[in-house]
């Protein structure tokens, strides 16, 4: 219905504004959210941010967009009080895209967060020196919840025949 709501929990790069530059995946997390809310999505507004704007959640094919942009690559974890508390979901959601490279983790370089990349722009400080992907992965919590898995599915694997590999 054309209402712009920030989405509690979740932090996308930025898009450019005006003079203002935006960030790499800025254009791709606005169309992925647009995508999502175009097929079946509903929003709900719960307050207001400190600025003025649309505080809520919006969920689309029975997915909350708040999990689902960190999951592809296309947000980053934002848990800050009052907005959104801490979510696990969330945050493991994040650190799987980044140890798959999936969406902006898929750089060579990690990207810089959004609300960092906004208080420089503000302060005209330096950009930082960016860390590579693999410096920035490490979540002990994820590695433990994935290690029993595919150490179970090992043995199958090594007995699959190849022509069951596309069904595993």
């Amino acid at each position: 219905d054309g209402r712009r709501v920030r989405v509690s929990g979740v932090d996308a790069p930025e898009v450019p504004h005006g003079d203002k530059p935006g960030q790499p995946y800025g254009g791709a997390a606005t169309d992925f959210a647009q995508f999502m809310m175009r097929h079946g999505g509903d929003v709900s507004i719960t307050g207001k941010t400190n600025d003025g704007r649309n505080l809520g959640s919006a969920q689309a094919g029975g997915a909350e967009l708040s999990d689902a942009l960190p999951m592809h690559g296309m947000g980053v974890d934002y848990p800050w009080p009052p907005e959104s508390p801490a979510d696990p979901v969330r945050s493991m959601a994040q650190e799987a895209a980044t140890r798959l490279k999936i969406g902006m983790w898929g750089a060579d370089e990690a990207p810089e967060e959004p609300w960092k990349f906004r208080e420089r722009l503000k302060t005209g400080a330096p950009r930082p020196a960016l860390k590579k992907t693999a410096d920035v992965a490490g979540n002990a919590a994820l590695g433990a919840f994935l290690n029993p898995m595919v150490e179970r599915a090992r043995p199958r694997v090594g007995k699959m025949q190849p022509n069951e590999a596309s069904a595993f």
